[in-house]
């Protein structure tokens, strides 16, 4: 296969031209319904479960967490906590649906 070279310029163009035309809104990821975030929210439930069941026969034998492990942890506190937030301050779910109607 032959390698072309492009400017970043004309790749911006290219693109224009490729998504030009195109009416609906691209999606992150596809998943953007209520449906599918109820079943990620589940999985998060069973998870936090089956690791809250692990944590306390742990916790009875002692011992540490590896520091990579604690930092998952933490991260996805922080997701959470934000997606939390989000969805029961922002306001932007009702101002979505408003707009629709």
């Amino acid at each position: 296969m032959k390698k072309i070279r492009i400017t970043e310029s004309e790749l911006i163009n290219l693109i224009k031209k490729v998504v030009k035309g195109k009416k609906t809104p691209l999606k992150e990821d596809g998943h953007m319904d209520i449906p599918s975030a109820i079943r990620k929210c589940k999985l998060i439930l069973d998870d936090a479960e089956d690791i809250m069941e692990r944590l306390a026969e742990l916790q009875q034998v002692g011992g540490e967490l590896p520091t990579w492990w604690m930092d998952k942890i933490t991260l996805a506190a922080d997701y959470l906590d934000t997606a939390d937030d989000y969805i029961n301050t922002s306001g932007n779910l009702n101002e979505n649906k408003n707009e629709k109607n």
